[in-house]
């Protein structure tokens, strides 16, 4: 099953990432600014940082330009990462991702990332690439950090089958986080009927929504749902959301 069948919304609490073909850039879709869950993580993890040098990732260029946002919802542009702290993501398993808590100070005027605080959780996949060589190079790409929320996303115009369902459901069971699926094309209703059939009797406690372009009360639950939040998307039912808050 392709993306084009199952993709995966997650949500970070406050923001979207996507993934841009043509200038491989990552792009960003804020929802709403809010405090990015600061106040929240900083009390549940019983850090005792001061709150106003503590942001949260909402866009990676590279390490010379990273954008945070603050307890306020302020957005600050081009952030560093000083020395230390860049030596040791080299030497690190793993690097910066979008929805990190980091803690950043000014030096002479710039702004600059000082620390990643600890990590309630992590989103990753694994990923391979075979050369012209018999050579395969295989890894792990980090999605996001501090996620809250997966929605797994059925189209009903595609081929199903529960197998590949579960090796997502298995990926992205992580601690902290409410798995959802998202059938959509609903107006499809063959598709729609076996398919959420299959799932109910495979997973019958498992929370499943569907919705159609048609259906805009689906679309108004789904605002509601992510108010306070921000999604970080590999589909394009983001757009749809986006829409009905009349964000550009």
């Amino acid at each position: 099953m392709t993306n084009k069948i199952i993709r995966a919304i997650l949500s970070t609490c406050l923001l979207d990432k996507t993934q841009s073909t043509k200038s491989k850039r990552k792009e960003f879709i804020v929802l709403q600014t809010n405090d990015y869950c600061i106040l929240s993580y900083l009390s549940s993890n019983q850090l005792d940082q001061p709150i106003d040098q503590v942001g949260r990732i909402i866009q990676i260029f590279n390490q010379s330009n990273i954008t945070i946002a603050d307890r306020h919802g302020t957005i600050h542009h081009s952030l560093l990462l000083t020395g230390l702290l860049k030596q040791q993501i080299s030497q690190a398993s793993d690097s910066l991702t979008v929805g990190d808590f980091v803690s950043f100070e000014n030096k002479a005027g710039q702004l600059v990332i000082s620390d990643v605080l600890p990590r309630v959780n992590q989103l990753s996949k694994n990923i391979s690439s075979a050369r012209k060589s018999i050579h395969v190079k295989s890894g792990v790409q980090l999605l996001a950090a501090n996620v809250s929320d997966v929605f797994i996303v059925v189209a009903c115009d595609q081929r199903f089958t529960i197998a590949l369902l579960e090796r997502y459901l298995l990926a992205f069971s992580l601690n902290h986080v409410q798995l959802h699926i998202l059938l959509t094309k609903r107006d499809f209703r063959q598709g729609f009927t076996q398919i959420s059939q299959l799932i109910e009797q495979a997973y019958p406690k498992l929370s499943c929504l569907s919705l159609s372009i048609y259906d805009q009360t689906v679309l108004l639950f789904l605002t509601r749902f992510y108010q306070p939040k921000v999604l970080r998307s590999l589909s394009a039912l983001l757009e749809l959301v986006n829409r009905r808050l009349s964000i550009s």
